[in-house]
């Protein structure tokens, strides 16, 4: 039986979702949940360069922060964290002791592959079990990932990993990688996969969707059920290098295939590199949207950016001001439970903003002592929907109003009940 061993890095990848904000009590619970499960590995968080220490995050300065989220009782679970060479100082990294993080997972863009072999180094000098994980595995062309290979191999971590850091890897890509690290690896340094497969479920989902238009579009025109918005979510748009074409290619196809269905709004986001800063994200957002402006408008196809938080930051109103101020033409899909849900004034953006709607999702939220709790059927939620219509009148809102079920315990027929009473709901809201 091959030796296979499980990594589970809720708490760092994550992290991307909440900004690292777990609170200390929930990651230690994580923690030790994944333990006592036996879990083969647990990646407790990141070291980067931060301004003092915060219990709550799962990002800190010191290896002794990090350590103070493990169980008393780690059975035969081994501890991990990350470090990413272009954001944290090496000189914060104290020696392994013996206890607590055991291995830490390394990480360099291929601008600076280089000093990420130093780097890795470093770490190993100091105890630690090594592991080197290139950003974007699928970015290095066969020689340079065989250079790659040889510093690896004179460095002889623990691990060596596969990162498919964009979710753009498909099996034959997959079979080329492994066949450079099967041949090229000294046989006894472990070799890890990464994949994120949100993004490659949604690429291939993408892939199926192109692959389908014209079953789409005939359903469509058969059951007189015309095409709202099209969207892709979750994917980098943008790298530190600025846009990523492969990513701007394949939205300019979904486009296309949006003004096929005779739909003329087109949904879309843009991650944030931390590794940039803001005014620096926001450039390369806005010289990607432009240009999906520009093929949009050929296609008489508009562009909007979803206000959801899921590896996209133009969601809110400092947002808005800086990237749609820029971009007249530029929409917004707007979903007031994202809004709640961060702490916001949903009708205050809906009365700043409502101008620009292009897509507008009714979906229900519902907090209990500032937390939230369940997405009940819109209408049995807290969200007042008068005042939200009431402001959309007002701006002049004449786009599609569309239910987006979204409930966990709103499942079956209790969903299709709830559904059924937003409808009704909605409906008696007409004018």
């Amino acid at each position: 039986m091959p030796d296979i061993k499980l990594l589970d890095c809720t708490l760092r990848d994550g992290g991307y979702v909440n900004s690292w904000n777990w609170g200390f009590a929930a990651a230690k619970d994580i923690i030790a949940s994944l333990t006592r499960a036996g879990t083969d590995i647990v990646e407790v968080g990141f070291l980067r360069n931060v301004d003092g220490y915060n219990p709550d995050v799962t990002v800190c300065n010191t290896i002794e922060e990090l350590n103070r989220l493990l169980p008393a009782h780690t059975g035969s679970t081994m501890y991990s964290g990350m470090a990413m060479r272009s954001n944290y100082d090496i000189a914060k990294l104290s020696p392994y002791e013996g206890h607590g993080i055991e291995m830490l997972r390394i990480t360099a863009h291929d601008y600076d592959i280089r000093e990420g072999m130093d780097f890795a180094r470093e770490v190993k000098a100091r105890g630690y079990k090594l592991s080197i994980n290139p950003i974007n595995i699928m970015g290095y062309a066969d020689k340079d990932l065989l250079w790659i290979l040889d510093q690896v191999n004179e460095i002889h971590p623990y691990q060596f990993s596969i990162v498919d850091t964009f979710g753009s890897m498909r099996r034959r890509d997959l079979e080329r990688i492994v066949s450079l690290v099967d041949h090229n690896l000294a046989p006894d340094i472990r070799v890890g996969l990464h994949l994120h497969e949100n993004m490659a479920l949604s690429f291939c989902l993408a892939q199926e969707f192109l692959d389908n238009l014209e079953k789409i579009a005939e359903r469509s025109s058969r059951f007189e059920l015309p095409v709202g918005a099209v969207g892709r979510w979750g994917s980098d748009r943008i790298d530190e290098n600025g846009i990523r074409q492969e990513e701007l290619e394949l939205e300019y196809r979904l486009i296309d295939a949006t003004a096929y269905l005779g739909c003329d709004v087109y949904i879309t986001g843009c991650n944030y590199v931390e590794s940039l800063s803001y005014y620096e994200n926001c450039t390369h957002a806005i010289a990607y949207f432009e240009k999906l402006i520009a093929y949009g408008k050929e296609k008489g196809v508009k562009i909007a950016t979803y206000n959801c938080r899921w590896n996209n930051f133009v969601c809110d109103p400092t947002a808005f001001r800086v990237i749609h101020g820029y971009l007249k033409d530029l929409y917004i899909k707007y979903d007031p439970s994202h809004c709640i849900y961060d702490g916001g004034d949903y009708l205050k953006e809906a009365r700043d903003w409502g101008k620009r709607f292009a897509h507008v999702h009714l979906k229900g939220s519902l907090l209990i002592g500032g937390e939230r709790y369940d997405d009940p059927p819109a209408g049995l939620d807290q969200t007042n929907w008068g005042a939200f219509l009431a402001i959309l009148c007002a701006q002049g809102y004449e786009g599609r109003l569309s239910i987006e079920p979204h409930s966990a315990n709103w499942q079956g027929e209790l969903g299709e009940k709830g559904l059924d009473y937003t409808i009704r709901y909605f409906r008696a809201l007409e004018l």
